[in-house]
């Protein structure tokens, strides 16, 4: 009965998240790094975009449905390796603003950057050499082609295939790579990644999913990675950046410049806060410098 009562009111407490430094982030590629959905640009190639956007529409929106979703779309799709290809150079030319300087900065302060995504392999390795991220840091579904490069099918044993692909695959690095983990994403499989994830953030910056809106423990409406700098990193690695690091200084700037467009949920409060006595430390420094 004790026992029964304390999980009740464990289930009614709303866990604070506090300022701190979270070791490894897993970034989703298809409107999250880039602002393209791969399998719909894949579809639009194969003259069946209107019907596998709605098929992606509804998968994004409310989850659970990603492993069937994958293998409908795809069998309408039947994609080739060279449409693959193809998707590679969209989805750089479609990035994400400031995402090469960030990504590079939190790399430099300890972060280790991973791309989690339900896209494919094949067109995503060419992004994530773009940012920095190397190819044992890709996550993400293999497809099978023949000689001919046409589609045979796609690798189902691989966790990002399967029904809550992105919480196993994270449950499953864990083992390998301790640290506390965030992720940052635009759709509900970000948010089925608890608790697995320490910090969940949803983002808004190329689409707006009500849900993810909601649920997300912070979202970010603007199409700019900048706000991650001061989400990912305590303050102590923040004040390193400001006072020893005169390079990546613009760059933290925009990261404050950015934070209007932040919104906080109800438990990253104490974040929020810290973040504000961070930009007021560092306006009385410069202040002070100048006079």
């Amino acid at each position: 009965m004790i026992e029964k009562i304390g999980q009740l009111e464990n289930k009614g407490k709303v866990h604070l998240l506090d300022h701190k430094f979270y070791r490894r982030v897993a970034i989703d590629v298809d409107s999250c790094l880039t602002g393209i959905e791969g399998i719909d640009l894949l579809a639009k190639i194969r003259g069946v975009g209107k019907v596998v956007t709605e098929m992606t529409r509804t998968a994004m929106g409310k989850g659970g449905l990603f492993n069937i979703a994958l293998a409908k779309r795809l069998e309408l799709i039947q994609p080739n390796g060279n449409d693959l290809d193809h998707v590679s150079n969209i989805y750089i030319e479609n990035i994400v603003k400031d995402a090469r300087g960030v990504i590079k900065l939190l790399q430099k302060n300890g972060v280790d950057a991973m791309l989690l995504s339900g896209g494919f392999r094949r067109s995503i390795i060419p992004l994530a050499e773009y940012v920095g991220i190397p190819k044992k840091n890709i996550y993400a579904n293999d497809l099978i082609f023949g000689e001919k490069e046409e589609y045979l099918g796609f690798d189902g044993k691989n966790l990002l295939s399967q029904e809550k692909g992105k919480k196993k695959q994270i449950e499953e690095l864990k083992y390998k790579k301790t640290g506390l983990y965030a992720i940052i994403g635009d759709g509900v499989s970000e948010l089925e990644t608890e608790p697995e994830t320490d910090f969940r953030i949803g983002f808004g910056g190329f689409v707006s999913r009500g849900r993810v809106v909601k649920e997300a423990d912070i979202f970010l409406s603007e199409q700019t990675f900048a706000p991650l700098i001061l989400l990912l990193l305590n303050p102590q690695k923040i004040r390193r950046i400001f006072y020893e690091q005169p390079e990546n200084r613009e760059l933290l700037v925009k990261a404050f410049n950015s934070m209007s467009g932040v919104k906080f949920n109800n438990k990253a409060r104490l974040l929020k806060q810290s973040i504000m006595e961070l930009y007021e430390e560092f306006v009385f420094y410069a202040k002070n410098i100048r006079e």
